[in-house]
């Protein structure tokens, strides 16, 4: 693990969160007090599990819990999975019972302390499903998103589920057209209260492209929209957020060009911003390059990802990251006018000369006017 607190005036840190397991980062929330970060980690039975790790104001460690079981995988959700709705810290994800082998969703509600308060597992059965994310919405109720494998198909469907404030729940639905492949990786409320999912469509696991899903609050469709290359594989949809003027911000990576064989060649990628309307239709696209090392003079390289969005009063911020030019995979700090021209940018890595890629994946806004960033690294040992 590692962070970096960016402050203005105030206490400015970047640390390494060592530990004598790995951890993957996923998600990061600030208090007056201090952060607290969602890792994916194995626990003593050296099992899938998850942690949750509280730091100081300063970036020290005051005590990490360990979310598992010696029979059970834990996976959390993806980018910004752990949330703050008001009234209790929550989480989701999705578990493998691997006494039984079968599979379903869970969720927790924590206090202000991170003890459980509550818990559900749901839709347990033999399928293989994910759930990638929630939202609380103004209703009371949670939504949470991500995928279900139907064996007879092999097509992947779009999973919704929706539980009241008490956990129990109250409807499942899955969403696909044709045998086309659709996955939910980012959910929000929008301001007409209706539930907004990113994620991706593919057709046997190529030609991936964004997807948005827009439905009411029964599951009923509204609208659904892909967004993309017209051959290459675009990935998912890594933030997503509602603008001011009732637009969407969605942000990911564009597969800008490609050599080698068809089906092998590599992929150059570039860091992408999309703008999309109240009824799904594209406003702009804006794409942003980083070139790295060329190790052959007759080729050009560039890779470049945005991860997370966020709104700081009325300005637009996206955490990103990048191959720089010497071969390095860094993380990226960027300020963003409100048509995705760039106002200022900002590199950052963690200070650890052992590791080649570091990727700072969540950020939140700090209550003195801050950035709170958080990420993970390749360097293995005592590292998290």
């Amino acid at each position: 693990i590692f962070i970096s607190g960016i402050l203005y005036s105030q206490t400015v840190f970047n640390r390494i969160i060592a530990d004598t397991v790995g951890h993957i980062t996923s998600s990061v929330l600030a208090s007056d007090t201090g952060y607290t970060l969602l890792t994916g980690t194995n626990n003593e039975y050296g099992v899938r599990s998850f942690a949750i790790t509280s730091l100081d104001i300063n970036g020290n460690r005051n005590w990490k819990k360990i979310v598992g079981d010696n029979n059970i995988e834990y996976w959390e959700g993806y980018s910004n999975s752990l949330k703050n709705d008001g009234e209790f810290f929550q989480s989701s994800g999705s578990i493998k019972d691997l006494s039984v082998n079968e599979f379903a969703i869970f969720i927790i509600k924590y206090d202000n302390i991170f003890n459980i308060v509550d818990s559900a597992i749901l839709v347990k059965d033999s399928i293989y499903k994910s759930c990638f994310n929630q939202v609380r919405a103004s209703d009371g109720c949670y939504y949470l998103s991500g995928a279900i494998v139907y064996p007879e198909n092999e097509t992947v469907y779009l999973l919704l589920l929706k539980i009241n404030s008490d956990l129990e729940f109250i409807w499942g639905k899955n969403y696909t057209l044709a045998n086309i492949s659709e996955a939910g990786d980012q959910i929000i409320e929008t301001k007409d209260h209706d539930i907004l999912i990113g994620g991706l469509t593919f057709t046997n696991y190529t030609n991936e492209d964004w997807y948005l899903l827009k439905t009411d609050t029964s599951g009923a469709i509204i609208w659904e929209k892909n967004y993309g290359h017209s051959t290459r594989r675009d990935g998912i949809i890594k933030g997503l957020i509602e603008t001011s003027d009732s637009c969407y911000l969605a942000c990911g990576s564009y597969p800008a060009a490609k050599y080698g064989g068809s089906a092998s060649g590599t992929i150059l990628w570039d860091g992408c911003l999309r703008k999309i309307n109240g009824d799904g239709d594209l406003i702009w696209t804006k794409n942003y390059r980083t070139y790295s090392k060329i190790t052959n003079t007759q080729l050009i390289r560039f890779d470049n990802t945005i991860y997370s969005i966020i709104n700081k009063n009325g300005d637009l911020y996206i955490l990103g990251g990048e191959k720089s030019y010497v071969g390095t995979y860094r993380a990226y700090l960027q300020k963003i006018s409100k048509n995705g021209d760039i106002c200022w940018k900002r590199d950052y890595y963690a200070i650890e000369p052992g590791s080649t890629y570091q990727w700072l994946v969540s950020f939140q806004n700090t209550n003195d006017n801050g950035f709170i960033l958080a990420g993970y690294g390749n360097k293995t040992g005592s590292l998290g």
